[in-house]
């Protein structure tokens, strides 16, 4: 598979960095990679976290298998719910990261308010998961983790559903580390036959290492490539949305309804 040899998925250190400038590359990207967001100590604690964790998943007989897109190779994937580990796995929630994911979603100038009460809360953690993907495993499907709200007719939106993942092993081309297309949360649903050879010319393998974090839209295309390590690749993940997402009603500003297509006004209120 075709991989671009110059990288531009930005990548820049967290504590350097103002929050206003991380989200406007998220914005026009779709994809950031933040450095030295966990301490050495927790840095430690999430690897230690990860090796237990592939010790749990290939103990159990249940996994996850998938095609690559060409339908030639069966891949192994497996995976292992995190909700039940936070008193373990308090490095999932980076103190570093909690105002960096509230400005993401009070971005989106979309609000909901609490039932019953005068709140109002910008995000809401929808899950936690490790993702494995075994030694010799092959590439995962060209996807999008969420579609464009309103069939598509609106695609400006700030994100509104990001993944924050955790790399405890290393992330490059060689352990099959997630490809992307920079750019393409702002594109259309991929279809097979024409968007993989764009994704193929044009995607960018995320290089992350023990320590960083990856934010991305889960608007924007994606793939894992094919672990041809000796180990296995591991990342945990815990996936945020907008509060609003789903609810039968929710307010907007003024500025985003100004921004929306006549055809979904009316699905909103200011």
């Amino acid at each position: 598979m075709p991989e671009s040899t110059n990288n531009k998925i930005v990548k820049k250190n967290v504590h350097l960095t103002e929050a206003e400038e991380l989200l406007d590359i998220l914005d026009r990207d779709g994809v950031i990679i933040l450095t030295n967001v966990l301490s050495e100590e927790n840095t430690l604690k999430a690897v230690k976290f990860g090796q237990d964790i592939v010790k749990q998943a290939l103990s159990k007989k249940e996994h996850y298998t998938t095609f690559d897109d060409y339908g030639k190779n069966e891949s192994l994937l497996r995976a292992v719910n995190l909700q039940d580990s936070l008193t373990e796995a308090e490095f999932l929630l980076p103190v570093a990261m909690v105002p960096i994911i509230k400005a993401i979603f009070d971005r989106t100038g979309i609000s909901y308010t609490l039932e019953n009460t005068d709140a109002t809360t910008s995000f809401q953690t929808a899950g936690m998961a490790a993702h494995i993907l075994l030694s010799g495993a092959t590439a995962r499907p060209l996807h999008r983790d969420i579609e464009h709200l309103f069939n598509g007719v609106f695609t400006e939106l700030p994100a509104y559903s990001v993944a924050m993942h955790i790399p405890v092993t290393s992330f490059n081309a060689t352990t099959g580390a997630t490809r992307i297309l920079p750019g393409s949360h702002r594109m259309g649903s991929p279809v097979f036959s024409k968007s993989r050879i764009i994704f193929d010319k044009l995607a960018e393998t995320v290089v992350a290492e023990p320590g960083d974090i990856i934010l991305f839209d889960n608007r924007v295309w994606h793939a894992s490539g094919t672990n041809l390590s000796d180990a296995p690749r591991v990342m945990l993940s815990v996936l945020y949305m907008a509060q609003w997402l789903g609810q039968a009603e929710c307010k907007v500003s003024q500025d985003v309804y100004k921004q929306l297509p006549d055809i979904i006004k009316n699905s909103v209120s200011v």
